[in-house]
């Protein structure tokens, strides 16, 4: 129940600043860790340059009529990402939910690796993802 009053609160507060703003926005990530599931064959972390990156996950929602621009979307940057930075993203989730991805043209739901993950591992992941999303954008 906690998770549905999570999603509830946060589609208000985001739906709020996106009516606040002088000019339309379209893209919109959620981004989180994960919790960690106890799987020991889920890899959370990738070397990239040298450093310890913990891996990305998108979580597409199909529960709404937005949902094939937002998979879409989440196609390009990943496959972007696998261009300049192989196994920074593991394999995309389905779910039948909406998880605020009706909000706008472009949601997503981005993981940043689990609680397993340190911060400095996920920092360096927001690195490399904004590598490839300033390159998905000018495209």
């Amino acid at each position: 129940m906690a998770l549905i009053g999570a999603y509830n609160n946060s589609y208000e507060e985001v739906k709020n600043y996106l009516n606040k703003q002088s000019e339309k926005i379209d893209i919109v990530f959620d981004i989180h860790r994960d919790s960690y599931a106890g799987n020991e064959n889920d890899i959370n972390l990738v070397k990239i340059d040298s450093n310890d990156v913990a891996r990305l996950r998108f979580v597409i929602a199909i529960g709404h009529e937005n949902w094939e621009n937002n998979l879409k979307w989440a196609i390009k940057i990943q496959k972007k990402a696998n261009e300049l930075y192989p196994g920074l993203f593991k394999p995309m989730y389905i779910y039948t939910e909406k998880y605020n991805q009706d909000i706008s043209k472009y949601a997503t739901l981005i993981e940043v690796g689990n609680d397993n993950n340190t911060i400095e591992e996920a920092e360096n992941s927001m690195t490399y993802l904004s590598n490839v999303l300033e390159k998905c954008i000018n495209e």
